[in-house]
């Protein structure tokens, strides 16, 4: 289940990078002339669009069939993509408190269903206005930064210290997500319009989250289904790194930690590179390298395939090395630092240098991500190596900060590649032209002489902060991670374990909620390729003026035989889309920073994933409407988001032995299955159908995902009716000492 939340998480934020380039046609507004390196293939026509072609179809706005496209400049097409991360940052902070005082099932379930109703109101947001949707991209973003905080609180509690590259590789269901998203999305967008790529990852989502809500539990010992055995193995193999010392985190030592300082470094390094290439890299495969939109997906998804499986192996190899005791573990995390983050760093500078080589410009991008995938084993582990104790509240902290490259990068990307962009950066381009090398006279719209720095600087976030985390990261359990109050000790005896709130997730079931987080998330990423550009496209004149929203205009595809809604959105307002997930999911972690403790993190879960998923279904009605009705609504699936990750960082907590936490992490995985998935589900929705179906498609499949959470997963194994007794006194018996100090005040007021 960690694994596919992640999906669900990343097949909701990232179909946007994709969506933008339909709702969006090509205007003199937000592009100029055709990619540098031409069509790459005779189906994948990339002809530019004439000027005069434009100016006709600016005067004649439209709305048809889930297929209208706006006007909406480069600038804010940056805003609506970075919005997912403007309030992201914050839910991440207080989303691993909320994990751990009201369990993460309740916190992913909750933000997994706004973030499928926001995504689903994606459409309608956008026909609204763009700040709509750049609303509903705030929201989304506010409910997603709970989840990855909640689900290290679970592998806190889940993973024994030598099995835990595992368990974090399980988190790397995101970038299947991302994979699967922007792989159908494409066709999905062609057949159907850019609207189904909203309402296709809401519904997953949905459907998702009922899983999550009857699989999951808080603790093993709620568990139903947990056998006694399992449940004295992790107890076991905790031991007491992990207690329920609920009070009031240490923030004062943790500020003033260094280690927590290089980790936050190093975590800010990742998540730069990641979002780089996940809002920005389907528009650089179609507007750069040429490739149509159907084909922009696949490719574009291919880098976080080699990053699932690199993940995956790069987590057993971690695990082998530790068991064997032939490094300690502060070497691990700093000798992988050279795969996670310094070789992309490195092949990201190369590939600016590939020229019109697709084949080696994809292969570059490939590598990148693929050796991403030891993250696993630095940053996204280095938490819980410090404080196992409040490994969600040092993972929301970390993320907080991190989650800003979400913005900064596609205003960056905006800037250097926004028409016109090669005269606006001319003192930056003087400056470092003798180490880019730059050609500021021939330097043009959708080059590489444009798209330059933005990978250098990409590349330099990398390589610097891996650098520092090597001088002064480490692996060692610190000493604020214990408690010293004697009466909350007195109350920490293996007796009392049976008053645990725990929860039994299994591994697949955990790369499945990430899965779907992130297939809500990033599904529009992909889905706006379709709704707002159309440079693959031959539009010939306009149908029919819309006089409800002048942003949308209806065009004829000669290719196709077919009237097609086109956005007519700027970069600023995609941008700002982007974005709004992210506002959503900062907002919603001091809000509901300690729900998952309050009522249960399985329907914090399933719930915000009911919601996500339904909203990912409305997105296309929201985009007809306006754009800030679409903006909105992505703000929105942005605030369920942020409910849900420390939520389940909590369930883990709860769960896992130290001895198998590697093997919990992989569960993470989850994200990098829900962006890939994401990826191949609009490109395919592109192709055969138009763009409203991915949206249908990705809410369907989170509403049903909520469904089957909320009816599988239980708060404890104790609640849950199929744990065996064998399997509950396993978990009780190998995470002793756990949760057994009540909070009774709020932390966060304190």
């Amino acid at each position: 289940m960690i694994f596919t939340s992640c999906w669900v998480v990343y097949m909701l934020r990232v179909n946007m990078s994709l969506n933008l380039i339909a709702m969006v046609p090509p205007t003199p507004r937000n592009v100029s002339v055709q990619s540098q390196c031409g069509s790459n293939d005779d189906i994948m026509v990339n002809k530019s669009i004439h000027n005069e072609d434009i100016a006709e179809i600016r005067e004649a706005p439209r709305q048809d069939n889930g297929r209208a496209q706006f006007n909406w400049s480069t600038d804010q097409q940056a805003m609506i993509l970075g919005a997912y991360f403007w309030c992201y940052p914050i839910t991440s902070l207080v989303g691993g408190m909320a994990a751990e005082r009201w369990g993460p099932r309740y916190v992913v379930l909750i933000t997994s269903l706004a973030s499928a109703i926001l995504t689903a109101l994606g459409p309608v947001a956008a026909r609204f206005d763009y700040i709509a949707l750049i609303v509903t991209r705030f929201f989304l973003g506010f409910a997603g930064g709970f989840i990855y905080p909640a689900l290290h609180v679970l592998v806190a509690r889940w993973a024994p210290p030598a099995e835990k590259g595992k368990f974090v590789s399980a988190m790397m269901g995101g970038t299947l997500g991302t994979v699967v998203t922007w792989s159908l999305t494409g066709p999905l967008l062609e057949k159907f319009g850019w609207a189904s790529a909203f309402y296709v990852p809401a519904a997953l989502t949905i459907v998702w989250c009922a899983f999550w809500w009857y699989l999951v539990a808080d603790t093993p010992n709620e568990h139903p289904r947990i056998s006694d055995q399992e449940r004295k193995y992790i107890l076991d193999a905790l031991g007491d790194r992990v207690t329920n010392a609920k009070g009031l985190p240490p923030f004062k030592s943790i500020v003033t930690s260094f280690p927590f300082l290089a980790m936050t470094v190093l975590h800010y390094g990742n998540l730069w590179g990641l979002y780089f290439i996940m809002t920005v890299g389907p528009k650089f495969v179609s507007s750069v390298l040429g490739f149509e939109l159907s084909a922009a997906g696949i490719i574009s998804a291919l880098p976080y395939l080699a990053r699932l499986f690199s993940a995956t192996i790069f987590g057993a190899v971690g695990d082998c090395i530790l068991s064997k005791k032939l490094m300690t573990t502060t070497a691990i995390r700093k000798f992988f630092c050279l795969f996670s983050h310094i070789l992309p760093g490195v092949l990201l500078i190369l590939l600016v240098y590939t020229g019109c080589s697709t084949a080696l410009s994809v292969t570059m991008i490939t590598m990148s991500m693929g050796f991403n995938g030891a993250a696993t084993l630095t940053n996204l582990q280095n938490h819980q190596d410090l404080a196992p104790n409040f490994a969600g509240t040092l993972y929301g902290i970390a993320n907080f900060v991190g989650s800003t490259a979400g913005f900064f990068t596609p205003m960056i990307t905006a800037y250097f590649t926004r028409s016109g962009a090669s005269k606006r950066p001319a003192r930056f381009a003087e400056i470092a032209q003798p180490f880019l090398h730059i050609d500021i006279r021939n330097s043009r719209s959708n080059s590489f002489d444009q798209w330059r720095p933005v990978f250098f600087v990409g590349a330099s976030v990398y390589i610097i902060s891996a650098v520092f985390f090597i001088a002064f990261g480490t692996g060692n359990i610190q000493p604020w991670n214990f408690v010293d109050d004697d009466k909350e000790k007195d109350k920490s005896k293996p007796n009392d374990n049976k008053e645990m709130n725990e929860m039994t997730i299994k591994n697949e079931n955990y790369r499945e909620r990430y899965f779907l987080i992130y297939v809500v998330r990033y599904n529009l990423s992909v889905h706006l390729v379709d709704m707002v550009q159309m440079s693959k496209r031959e539009i010939e004149r306009i149908t029919l003026k819309s006089g409800r929203n002048d942003s949308i205009r209806k065009v004829f595809d000669s290719r196709k035989g077919t009237i097609l809604d086109v956005m007519f959105w700027d970069e600023i307002k995609m941008a700002q889309l982007f974005s709004a997930y992210h506002i959503g999911y900062c907002v919603c972690f001091p809000i509901f920073h300690n729900i998952g403790d309050r009522i249960g993190p399985t329907w914090v879960v399933g719930i915000a994933g009911m919601v996500s998923g339904i909203l990912n279904c409305l997105t296309p009605a929201s985009a007809y409407h306006h754009f800030w009705s679409f903006y909105l609504v992505r703000v929105i699936k942005g605030f369920c988001a942020g409910a849900m990750l420390p939520s389940m960082v909590q369930v883990l907590r709860h769960w896992v032995p130290p001895f198998e936490r590697n093997h919990f992490m992989w569960a993470y995985c989850g994200i990098t299955t829900g962006t890939c998935s994401t990826f191949l589900i609009c490109a395919a929705v592109h192709f055969y159908s138009r763009w409203p179906v991915g949206f249908y498609v990705c809410g369907t499949m989170q509403i049903l995902w909520s469904i089957a959470w909320v009816f599988t997963v239980s708060d404890s194994p104790r609640k849950h009716p199929c744990i065996s007794d064998e399997e509950l006194e396993y978990l009780n018996n190998t995470i002793c000492n756990v949760f057994t100090i009540k909070i009774s005040y709020n932390p966060i007021t304190k």
